[in-house]
């Protein structure tokens, strides 16, 4: 059932409720000694506050768009800030479990239990988020068949992998607070959608 209201934050916030327990394999992270042991990959994966600051660009066949991205993961609950130039709002969106918000800048707010459908209806595209909150961590989704693949020839990806019809490359790391977390990622979808995170900060919370 889709609801409609307004609502006017004063800021603009994309919310996933977000549950599961992150899976993913030693062979994942690039041949790098400075990347952490299993131990650490274990400690990442059950990490249960970070944030992150940076830019998303998206691409399908009928659109495009830049915004400047903040996404805070507390618990089971991840919150995104998606913002315009000069800080201009674009849209957010809320989840929790199946109920799913888009809010468009001008305050208006579309509720619905079918979150993909809401996110195709309002956005113009679809991303499996809750996977996305994985994928940004260079991890697969639990409980979900993934298949390594090498990068493309002439790609700039270290390494990548496929996961139910998407296609996830990153092309670089960095290092914050002892950790090695992706800095370039490229997530590829059905129907010639493109989404480019660049990440410029991440923060890791006791």
């Amino acid at each position: 059932m889709m609801r409609r209201g307004v609502k006017p934050p004063l800021r603009l916030w994309v919310v996933l409720g977000l549950s599961g327990v992150l899976s993913a394999c030693a062979w994942l992270w690039p041949p790098d000694a400075t990347l952490p042991g299993g131990a650490e990959r274990e400690k990442l994966r059950a990490l249960s506050v970070w944030s992150m600051e940076g830019r998303v660009k998206v691409h399908t066949p009928d659109d495009g768009w830049t915004a400047g991205l903040e996404w805070r993961h507390m618990g089971e609950e991840d919150r995104l800030l998606l913002s315009g130039p000069l800080g201009q709002r674009v849209v957010g969106i809320v989840r929790n479990g199946d109920y799913m918000a888009v809010e468009a800048a001008n305050g208006g707010l579309l509720e619905s239990s079918d979150p993909e459908g809401l996110m195709s209806e309002h956005l113009g595209f679809s991303v499996p988020l809750e996977s996305l909150r994985y994928w940004v961590l260079a991890l697969p989704a639990p409980q979900q068949d993934f298949a390594a693949r090498p990068p493309a020839e002439n790609s700039t990806a270290l390494f990548g992998f496929d996961q139910a019809g998407w296609s996830l490359d990153y092309d670089g790391f960095m290092q914050e607070a002892g950790w090695v977390v992706p800095r370039k990622i490229t997530v590829r979808g059905q129907g010639g959608v493109v989404l480019r995170l660049i990440v410029d900060r991440w923060r890791f919370d006791e």
